[in-house]
């Protein structure tokens, strides 16, 4: 058996911002160079940026040829100082930092081929999985090879390499690929989830429909693979390369909201020694595996007395988890938003997230307080309890009594937004009421007889036959069945569930944005800062009432001014 130990402190844990320079709110992919871990790349859907100083401040890449849409995976190349290819919905570039040089390396033949999810590159090649199917070329080639069997179509989402083979993910499969002979086998199966209609769950992109129940895959190359795969049915990892699989424990990890997974870390042997980890390659996965997948007891004897230390972490759209011991808990502390799209460790343990509301960094002091083992025995837990400083936030808090609480502001968003709770009942007592209203109908009826009759209507007047006739009417309408029972609920139903979603996500995010700026505040007015930190705290606490006056149509800022002027 195998068992993960986990020491990490989560309450430690605060992130901090690091988009300055990006134009865009929303960024779809983040990577740091294993070989100089304060060279950052960051994707949107429009642009990519790099930084040279560990994500403080970042530059635009220069626009590429064609339109290359949205970033989907940006690797590093190992083998060549500043190489990085990007995956985007219009293919695979490739560029170098230092050299400021940057092409399309591969545009595939058609709509689907072009789109582009992961990049990889060894020694020898370059590898890119689009939604047709793997590829491949060697390099200083220009031709592009397509893999034999399952992988030469349908979507490839992440891939992964170790010593020995090239790991593939596609919509519901893992496959490993022996790098000299190119035989594929499949060590992974994704068992297929249907929806309450019966249909199987998928993800259309640009005309086909994908099932992704694997989210993503991690792997320590050194001194041996260790992969480590998130599914929707939990989290596992594999000691000999995929041959069989342990799940971890993963309560409180919403599974079926990851988006990415990353692990850092090494290996020790059983005399404590601190073996030092090769590059982590943390692709992501989109698809789960069926119980019978799952591993036989027992590790291969080669292991048996390694233990691996590290930790674990995965996005979702609920935010940045960490394992500790069976449990996963947020890591949301300096964070503004849930949505996390891509993670990526450097070399020194810092934690890149890249979210919908840009990149955002868990420095290493922070991020690794303890450490996750993979050991051979029982599951435990050994999670540190650090002790807390004696602080009285009563007494900090009073500093800022003359600004609105968080529920002062919680009940202006939710005013400006137009999503409260009167609303729905409002909707609902009118529907009840409704049974009080009648229904009115009018009716018109003309008729005309035999008689002739003078028509002085017209000029000059004629005799005409008939003579008409209007005749109307007025009618009220009760339907009693709507004291018991209006039609109309089901239709209140669906909306006021709609927005008490939107209701949750306003909430969330204001609160975040609220103590997020108290945090900052608490920062900037403690110590003796350096000029240049504290413009840039006093900036940041500056974005953060705007962005909180965004969400509650500038009263925010009206009644920080109102309480200015009464001081």
């Amino acid at each position: 058996m195998v068992a993960i130990l986990s020491g990490f402190d989560s309450r430690r844990a605060v992130w901090k911002k690091m988009s300055s320079g990006i134009n865009e709110s929303a960024v779809s992919a983040v990577a740091v160079d294993p070989v100089q871990p304060g060279l950052v790349v960051a994707g949107t859907d429009k642009a990519a940026y790099f930084s040279k100083d560990s994500g403080r401040s970042f530059q635009s890449i220069p626009r590429l040829s064609g339109e290359f849409s949205k970033i989907n995976d940006i690797h590093f190349d190992p083998w060549e100082r500043g190489a990085v290819y990007l995956a985007t919905d219009n293919g695979l570039y490739a560029g170098n930092i230092g050299q400021n040089t940057w092409q399309r390396v591969f545009a595939g033949r058609d709509a689907d081929a072009r789109i582009s999810f992961a990049v990889l590159t060894d020694q020898e090649n370059i590898y890119v999985g689009t939604a047709d199917g793997l590829r491949y070329k060697e390099r200083g080639e220009v031709d592009w090879r397509s893999f034999p069997g399952e992988l030469s179509m349908g979507p490839v989402y992440r891939l992964a390499v170790d010593d020995r083979f090239l790991y593939a993910v596609t919509g519901t499969h893992l496959y490993r690929v022996d790098r000299q002979d190119g035989a594929a086998r499949k060590i992974f199966t994704a068992g297929l989830s249907q929806d309450e209609n019966g249909m199987e769950n998928g993800t259309e992109v640009e005309g086909f429909v994908s099932v992704r129940l694997i989210k993503d895959l991690g792997i320590l190359t050194d001194p041996g693979p260790l992969l480590f795969l998130a599914s929707e049915r939990g989290i596992f990892f594999s000691i000999d390369r995929g041959d069989s699989w342990t799940r971890i424990p993963g309560d409180g990890l919403p599974l079926k909201d990851i988006t990415a997974l990353t692990v850092t870390g090494g290996r020790e042997n059983s005399h404590g020694a601190q073996v030092q980890p090769g590059p982590v390659e943390a692709p992501a996965l989109y698809g789960a595996g069926p119980e019978e997948s799952l591993p036989a007891d027992g590790l291969p004897a080669p292991y048996s007395e390694n233990t691996f230390t590290g930790q674990i972490y995965a996005a979702t759209t609920e935010g940045v988890f960490v394992q500790e011991g069976r449990h996963w808990p947020r890591l949301y502390a300096g964070m503004e938003t849930n949505t996390v799209n891509d993670l990526s460790v450097d070399g020194r343990g810092n934690v890149y997230a890249a979210t919908d509301k840009g990149v955002f960094l868990l420095p290493s002091g922070e991020a690794v307080a303890s450490q996750s083992s993979v050991v051979s025995g029982q599951f435990s837990e050994t999670t540190s309890m650090n002790s807390t400083n004696s602080i009285n936030y009563n007494e900090i808090a009073a500093r800022f009594t003359g600004e609105p609480d968080v529920r002062k502001v919680q009940k202006l968003a939710i005013r400006y937004a137009d999503v409260s709770k009167r609303k729905i009942d409002n909707w609902k007592r009118q529907a009840r009421a409704r049974a009080f209203v009648p229904v009115m109908s009018i009716g018109l009826d003309r008729a005309s007889t035999n008689l002739y009759h003078w028509d002085s209507g017209q000029n000059p007047d004629a005799i005409i036959k008939g003579k008409e006739f209007i005749d109307w009417d007025v009618s009220f309408s009760w339907d009693f069945a709507d004291f018991v029972w209006s039609s109309d609920q089901t239709s209140i139903d669906s909306r006021s569930k709609l927005m008490v979603e939107l209701r949750e996500d306003i909430l969330d995010q204001v609160t975040r944005l609220y103590f997020e700026r108290r945090r900052t505040q608490i920062e900037a007015a403690a110590g003796d800062w350096d000029p240049q930190v504290r413009m840039e705290k006093e900036m940041r606490i500056e974005e953060l009432t705007a962005l909180i006056d965004a969400m509650t149509g500038g009263e925010f800022s009206r009644l920080l001014a109102e309480r200015a002027a009464s001081e």
